[in-house]
This record gives C-alpha cells, sequence and structure tokens, in this order.
C-alpha cells in the first residue's frame, strides 16, 4: 500500500463519489424504513442532495483539469481505485451504515448523526494532509457537505422532542431549531456575529432619536444668552450715573 501523501487528484475523485454513493443508498434505505413523515421526508432530500454533490465534485474535478471526469467504471480496471489507500480508509466510514432502525425515527436519526461524526472527523483531518491544494480542496468542500447534512439531523431530532409539536410544519421551517441545531454542531458562529450586527444598528438608531432635542436645546440657550448680557450691560450704565453727579458738587 502507497503512502496516503502519494494519493493522486483523480484517486481522491473518485474515493470521494463512492462514498456519495454509498451515502446515497444509505439515507435512501433509511428513507424506505420509516412511515410517511418528516423524518422519512429529510432522509429523502438528503439522498437528493447525495446526487448534487456527486456533480458537483465532478466540476470541481472539470474546473481543475480542464476536462470532463472519464468514465470512472471503465477506469477501474486500470488504475483499481477500489484497492487505493484513500478508498480503503474511507471505506472505514461505513461501519454505522448497516444497522437495523426497525422503523424507529429517533433511531434512524441517531445512527445518521454517528455517520455523519465519523465523516466529519475523517474530513478535518484529511482537508489539509495532501500536498495537492485540489486534493485539499475537495475534502473541504465534503466536509461541508456532511456538516450541512448532519445540521439538519440534528434539528429535526430536537423537533421530535417537542413537547408540542406543530402539525404540518417541518424541522426546516422553525427556525428557532435550526439555530439551536447550528450552535450545538459548531456551525452558529456566523449566525451570533450577524446578532450583534442587528444588535448594534438598533443600538444606534435609538441613539440617534435623541439628537433633535438637544440641538433645539442648544439654540434656545443661545437666544437667551444676549438678554443677560444686555441686563449687565444697564447695571453698569446706571453705577456710573451717580458717581458723574458727584464730581460735579
Amino acid at each position: 500500500m502507497k503512502s496516503l501523501k502519494k494519493t493522486t487528484f483523480l484517486e481522491a475523485v473518485a474515493a470521494a463519489i463512492e462514498h456519495e454513493v454509498k451515502s446515497f443508498n444509505f439515507f435512501l434505505d433509511l428513507s424506505n424504513n420509516l412511515k410517511n413523515g418528516a423524518t422519512k421526508e429529510l432522509f429523502q432530500q438528503l439522498a437528493e442532495d447525495g446526487d448534487k454533490h456527486i456533480e458537483f465534485i465532478k466540476e470541481i474535478y472539470k474546473s481543475a483539469e480542464g476536462q470532463e471526469l472519464p468514465n470512472l467504471k471503465t477506469l477501474s480496471q486500470i488504475h483499481k481505485f477500489h484497492s487505493s489507500t484513500i478508498q480503503l480508509l474511507m471505506d472505514k466510514l461505513e461501519r454505522n451504515m448497516n444497522q437495523e432502525i426497525g422503523g424507529d425515527d429517533r433511531k434512524a436519526l441517531e445512527l445518521a448523526v454517528m455517520h455523519g461524526d465519523d465523516a466529519i472527523r475523517f474530513y478535518s483531518k484529511m482537508k489539509d494532509k495532501f500536498p495537492d491544494p485540489k486534493i485539499n480542496l475537495l475534502f473541504q468542500k465534503l466536509l461541508s457537505f456532511i456538516e450541512t447534512n448532519t445540521n439538519l439531523i440534528e434539528a429535526q431530532i430536537m423537533a421530535l422532542e417537542q413537547i408540542t409539536p406543530i402539525d404540518g410544519q417541518f424541522f426546516w421551517e422553525d427556525e428557532s431549531l435550526m439555530a439551536e441545531a447550528a450552535v450545538s454542531s459548531g456551525l452558529g458562529r456566523s449566525s451570533k456575529k450577524s446578532g450583534k450586527k442587528i444588535s448594534s444598528k438598533q443600538s444606534k438608531k435609538k441613539d440617534s432619536k435623541p439628537k433633535p432635542k438637544s440641538k433645539t436645546a442648544t439654540k434656545k440657550k443661545a437666544v437667551k444668552s444676549p438678554k443677560k448680557k444686555s441686563v449687565k450691560k444697564t447695571v453698569k450704565k446706571t453705577n456710573k450715573k451717580p458717581g458723574a453727579k458727584k464730581k460735579k458738587k
């Protein structure tokens, strides 16, 4: 087995697509074993997203290599992608895919979270491990995919734990659940920052309201001040007159 650092870009792409295909089947099987409802629809959506991920990986290859991704099934006999070092490592991510859920929504979701956590740890280590920047970029995108999936799954678990669930409302329509799931999975930093920006704007608006009052107050003071000066001048004049009469006598 060759060193992991000698992995070619094509081998990494082939392993990534193979994993997305297996994830597609995993989510589809979970959906098929559940009754109709929000959880079943979630796994159907995640399976559909897997197809989009595969197309996105192909676009990454095309952008990097300047040509379409060749047919991997045809090339597999020559390159033996299934026995590459990166593929053998990624095969370990399947360890939670074959467990029975017995039609239980909660078990299905917990199993999917376990699968997601394994993939997040793996991709986090892989995204900066290769000398080829194209492979690192690929694994950064894969990490983003699985973080999004796990975030959605955790939001659905929170929805199941609600004491009074809202009929007809799915987890992705509840902003509070999505925010909580994002924070718990470490993805809510950007939302926190945006919240600070909003609060600062609101505070500026509040501060801007009393400003007109202060301007009118200063204007009033400016009008009154000449009157006081004129009074002082008249006092001085009256003080001088008696003194002048005494000198003439």
